[in-house]
């Protein structure tokens, strides 16, 4: 795994690790796809990550904190990243949402990054090896 710990004010979530499909946030092990807040992580029961944008973005947008314009969600989708239909992101964008696509890694860093700067960001991360 690797460590990726930068500050972060109190509780708030913190992506401390990823890889070997898991993720140690906050100090909590999760084995699955997960959405990721400002101050709660959700187990999303899933590993198709397609399917959970497309047959049920109701499950993400509940969890996620929309609270001013400028509200980002980053999708890590994997090892690589992979390009999604827009049909797939069209719910989150219309909520008012800034959608950005990314590989886990990238988007469990850049999620770190945000949180540290106090930034309305929540990320859902497919586990990798």
């Amino acid at each position: 795994m690797v460590d990726i710990t930068p500050p972060v004010l109190d509780g708030k979530q913190i992506i401390e690790r990823y890889g070997d499909q898991q993720f140690l946030i906050s100090g909590k092990v999760y084995h699955s796809l997960v959405l990721v807040c400002e101050t709660e992580t959700h187990e999303i029961p899933s590993t198709n990550l397609e399917s959970i944008l497309s047959e049920n973005p109701e499950l993400i947008l509940r969890r996620v904190m929309v609270a001013r314009p400028g509200s980002i969600l980053i999708i890590g989708t994997g090892e690589k990243i992979v390009w999604l239909r827009k049909e797939m992101l069209a719910p989150f964008k219309d909520a008012g949402l800034i959608v950005e696509l990314m590989n886990t890694g990238a988007a469990c860093r850049t999620f770190n990054v945000l949180q540290s700067e106090s930034r309305d960001v929540s990320a859902l991360l497919l586990p990798i090896q």
